[in-house]
């Protein structure tokens, strides 16, 4: 959840609940940047920072 929406503290604080379209949809994409062992972060929610080592990693692993 942090990873998708660093902010969802704040925002139950402040706002009282959270934005959906914020919210983890537990893709798991994380996850499997984190087994990889390279940067970590939501490829859903902040995929022009994360979609590229994703996908990178997916044409390793297919090539291994």
């Amino acid at each position: 959840m942090a990873l998708a929406y660093p902010d969802f503290a704040r925002d139950l604080v402040e706002r009282g609940e959270l934005a959906p379209e914020k919210v983890c949809i537990t893709c798991s994409a994380c996850s499997e940047l984190m087994r990889g062992g390279g940067p970590v972060g939501c490829v859903v929610r902040d995929p022009e920072v994360y979609r590229p080592f994703f996908l990178a990693q997916k044409r390793n692993e297919s090539q291994s």
